[in-house]
């Protein structure tokens, strides 16, 4: 595969072949990566967004139409997903502020009600932003109630990896929660 031109690579991974997938995946995340520390300041939102790039690089693959290089492309999605991103963060910044002030003038019980919510849609947006397979093992843990013996035979992983998934799900969310508290 590493002899394989970029435009080569495409139309293999279009046709589904995981292999030329994985080859551009190594080829351009190190850089993808290394652009990013330019602008975001945690690891953790640097290996997210660059897997959002890679995961809807695969996801759109069948439809994928290059206007440009492939390397063009990736740093264009890296452009738009940190956009996205400090857009993101911007509204939430004011929502939660605007949120703050109003919760001064309400009764104690209501005021309880929207922390509650607050911290509800928190987890809610932190499940969301996690990797596929993490937000699916986690989902599956929480929602569906299946443990994790229950959650590796039905995806096919081992106990040990599902164990895994939801103890970092789990940090991630205590870390976002302690953030906002």
């Amino acid at each position: 595969m590493k002899h394989l031109t970029d435009p080569e690579l495409v139309i293999l991974m279009k046709e589904d072949d995981e292999r030329a997938f994985r080859e551009i995946y190594e080829r351009y995340w190190k850089q993808l990566y290394q652009q990013a520390t330019r602008k975001l300041a945690t690891t953790e939102e640097i290996r997210d967004i660059v897997q959002e790039i890679f995961f809807s690089l695969w996801k759109s693959r069948r439809s994928l139409i290059l206007r440009e290089t492939l390397p063009q492309y990736l740093f264009s999605s890296l452009r738009y997903k940190i956009v996205d991103f400090y857009r993101l963060r911007a509204v939430r910044t004011r929502y939660y502020d605007s949120l703050l002030g109003e919760e001064e003038s309400l009764s104690p019980e209501v005021s309880e009600h929207l922390h509650y919510r607050q911290l509800n849609r928190l987890v809610e947006e932190e499940i969301r932003l996690m990797p596929a397979k993490m937000q699916e093992v986690f989902v599956l843990s929480r929602d569906h109630n299946l443990n994790a013996v229950e959650i590796a035979e039905k995806l096919s992983l081992s106990h040990q990896t599902v164990r895994n998934q939801i103890s970092t799900a789990l940090k991630r969310i205590r870390k976002r929660l302690d953030e906002m508290l």
